[in-house]
C-alpha cells in the first residue's frame, strides 16, 4: 500500500503531520487539512514564538541578577561576593575581544631595538 501524508490543523492552532498506509485516519475534532506549506508555516512561527519567550526569559533573569548584583554592591558588599550570591557576572566592556582592542602599538626605528624618542 502507498504511503498518504496529511498535514492538518487542530482546533488549538497547532498542527500535525499524519503519513498513513491506506487506513482511513480520523481527524481530532475541529481539525482541517492544510498544506505542507502551511504546515511548515505554521511550525516556523510557532518556533519563531518559542525562541523569542525564551530569549525573553533569558533576559528577564539576567536583568534580575544584574539588579540583585547592583543592590550588592550599593550595600558595600564585595564585587567578587555580590558576582557570587547574585549569580551574575558584568559583561567585559564592548570591543574587548576586537583584535588588537586594548592594545598598544608601538613602532621601532629600523634597525633598533628601543622606541624613537
Amino acid at each position: 500500500m502507498e504511503e498518504t501524508t496529511r498535514y492538518v490543523r487542530t482546533a488549538s492552532g497547532s498542527v500535525m503531520k499524519i503519513t498513513d498506509s491506506g487506513s482511513t485516519t480520523v481527524l481530532p475534532d475541529g481539525a482541517v487539512e492544510i498544506t505542507a506549506e502551511e504546515y511548515e508555516a505554521t511550525l516556523a512561527a510557532i518556533q519563531a514564538a518559542s525562541d523569542q519567550k525564551a530569549a525573553d526569559e533569558r533576559a528577564q533573569e539576567l536583568a534580575a541578577k544584574k539588579d540583585a548584583y547592583d543592590a550588592l554592591i550599593a550595600a558595600g558588599i564585595p564585587e567578587a561576593s555580590a558576582r557570587q550570591i547574585s549569580g551574575y557576572t558584568p559583561q567585559e566592556q564592548p570591543g574587548q575581544d576586537e583584535p588588537g582592542a586594548g592594545k598598544t602599538t608601538v613602532e621601532l626605528p629600523a634597525g633598533s631595538d628601543q622606541p624613537a624618542a
